[in-house]
């Protein structure tokens, strides 16, 4: 199966069964069954997830209008609130990146770059994120994206599981892309920085390796396509984690009432800015029961993945082409 033809099929399906997007984690490729009828065209896959991300709107200006249209607070300290989105790098040819920051440091934890209707990769790098820091955040917001339920519910999932911790309702909730002004000067400032090249290299590349291995287009089913795949998200990820690494060494001045200084300084050591560490511990041992179940018998985009860069891998081994990743990826995982 191609990753094209995953695309397809899934979206295809989370139509048929129309389900609500805050019911259930749109995990579709670990439970549902393929039908070679259920193929639709790219105009008609275009229109199948925006419903599902309005409903979301929907169901947030419903809710803030019966709160009065009250704001969500601030965070207080660090690790009290994490924040995450899903940004659309090309529509055409279905590539995301998902990340995670901490509103009062503006650490960023993580970016994923992945296939768009990767509905795991948001989640995994959230767990990823509460293993390596042993803490667990307090309150955990995201901007409307059917992409980061299934974060959404690893989150709460984590949450519940943690003693002396009372219920609260609050601790997730989907939030108005303008609604945080921390977030939104992050976000602009990566637009600048970081996406806006992103996009643009992600064309440049597309077109040198596709006239390298001579395809036509980047989900044609072939080997070569996904040789393509796997060398530009391999690219651009290897960009977003400089930029990571660069984004938390440098003090970001925004002039808003949060802590001034060094993101990984003050996520580290917060009582040396004036705030406080607000993390709700979690045992990092604990985390692999929180991992999404994979069905072996179908593939998931982040299979997929996995098998297209370690094909990328090895091809570019035998042409000595530069392996733009500090590591090899991992061997991919389950039936392929």
């Amino acid at each position: 199966m191609s990753i094209h033809d995953f695309t397809l099929r899934t979206r295809a399906v989370a139509q048929a069964k129309e389900r609500h997007p805050l019911d259930s984690p749109l995990m579709l490729a670990n439970h549902v069954e393929w039908h070679n009828n259920l193929l639709v065209s790219e105009q008609e896959v275009a229109s199948i997830c925006a419903p599902v991300d309005a409903g979301i709107g929907r169901d947030i200006a419903a809710a803030q209008q019966r709160l009065g249209h009250v704001r969500q607070p601030h965070a207080q300290g660090v690790h009290d609130v994490w924040i995450s989105e899903t940004v659309s790098l090309s529509r055409e040819h279905g590539i995301s990146l998902s990340y995670a920051m901490d509103e009062a440091s503006q650490y960023l934890f993580f970016m994923s770059v992945h296939i768009t209707e990767d509905t795991h990769a948001c989640a995994l790098g959230l767990l990823d994120a509460i293993q390596g820091h042993g803490v667990c955040p307090r309150r955990y917001r995201c901007i409307p994206n059917h992409n980061l339920i299934p974060a959404r519910h690893s989150y709460i999932s984590v949450r519940s599981t943690i003693s002396d911790v009372e219920t609260d309702d609050s601790a997730f909730s989907w939030i108005d892309p303008c609604e945080n002004k921390r977030h939104n000067i992050f976000k602009a400032q990566c637009e600048t920085m970081l996406f806006g090249s992103l996009r643009h290299d992600f064309t440049r590349l597309l077109k040198t390796y596709a006239d390298r291995l001579g395809i036509m287009q980047l989900f044609d089913g072939s080997i070569e396509a996904e040789i393509v795949l796997g060398l530009i998200i391999a690219e651009t990820q290897a960009d977003a984690n400089v930029f990571v690494e660069m984004w938390n060494a440098v003090r970001h001045g925004t002039g808003l009432r949060y802590p001034s200084g060094i993101p990984q300084d003050i996520i580290a050591n917060p009582e040396n800015f004036s705030t406080a560490d607000l993390g709700l511990a979690f045992n990092p041992a604990k985390i692999s029961g929180f991992l999404p179940q994979i069905n072996w018998r179908i593939p998931t985009p982040n299979m997929l993945l996995s098998r297209a860069q370690r094909l990328a891998y090895d091809w570019s081994a035998t042409h000595n082409h530069t392996w733009p990743m500090a590591n090899p990826p991992p061997p991919p995982q389950g039936r392929q």
